[in-house]
């Protein structure tokens, strides 16, 4: 039942701070074009973007330099959008935050979450590069980048919602993991579910050549920041009160 209340919440808040969140999402779009553009080389999927490493050896140093400024440049996007819309969340669950003091932390939280996602691309790149020179089995990669995708899933909530350092954001987003091991598994799911259904209701109603674009303008405008905002509840489930003190 609980979960079904933070959906509820989550929902309410969606659509209470519609404006904003809208507004913050506009730069994801922006970062999936660019995905879309590098991918020969790279590819989405629910835990973030990764390198399809076996094309690596056939593009030159100064491709492989642009491609990691790109993947910079779009995970910086993502970024702006996942600390804006959570800070959003904390505004609406927390009344005493400010505007003036919105604007101030923003962009020092933006910095970190982006220098975050970026080591863990770094992390799940190089994770990958070994399995494909060793040879090892590709099912090994999935396996450890879902693994890492669930440990560090609220480490970027953390930082946003929390204020915490990198290295605390991590202590303290494991501890809370430990608590609610089932969390992110159940915002995969959810998320997954909501992809999935997109997809498959556009795609039979119009053309492949048509649909594909409206699922990704669904999924860039209303499923992603929809489950920011419900992973923004989730996390706070560690701050019970704050959700009757808003209610």
């Amino acid at each position: 039942m609980a979960n079904v209340k933070e959906i509820v919440y989550a929902i309410e808040d969606y659509k209470a701070n519609i404006k904003p969140v809208l507004i913050f999402t506009i730069p994801f779009l922006i970062s999936l074009l660019i995905s879309i553009s590098l991918s020969h080389l790279t590819f989405l999927a629910i835990g973030g973007e990764f390198l399809r490493i076996g094309n690596i050896p056939f593009i030159s140093l100064l491709e492989l330099t642009l491609l990691f400024i790109s993947v910079g440049v779009a995970l910086y996007l993502i970024a702006f959008t996942f600390t804006g819309i959570s800070l959003v969340v904390k505004e609406g669950r927390i009344s005493r935050i400010r505007n003036v003091l919105f604007e101030e932390i923003f962009w020092h939280r933006l910095n970190k979450v982006f220098l975050f996602q970026y080591f863990i691309f770094l992390l799940i790149f190089l994770i990958q590069l070994l399995i494909y020179v060793l040879a090892l089995p590709s099912s090994l990669f999935l396996i450890l980048s879902f693994l890492i995708t669930y440990i560090f899933f609220f480490v970027p909530y953390a930082i946003v919602i929390d204020d915490y350092e990198l290295s605390v954001a991590i202590y303290k987003s494991l501890i809370f993991l430990k608590k609610q091991p089932l969390l992110p598994l159940i915002w995969a799911i959810i998320g997954s579910l909501m992809v999935a259904v997109s997809a498959l209701v556009f795609m039979a109603l119009l053309d492949y050549s048509i649909a594909k674009y409206i699922v990704l303008l669904i999924n860039a405008f209303f499923i992603a920041p929809f489950l920011i905002v419900y992973g923004a509840h989730l996390y706070l489930r560690k701050y019970p009160m704050t959700l009757e003190v808003a209610k």
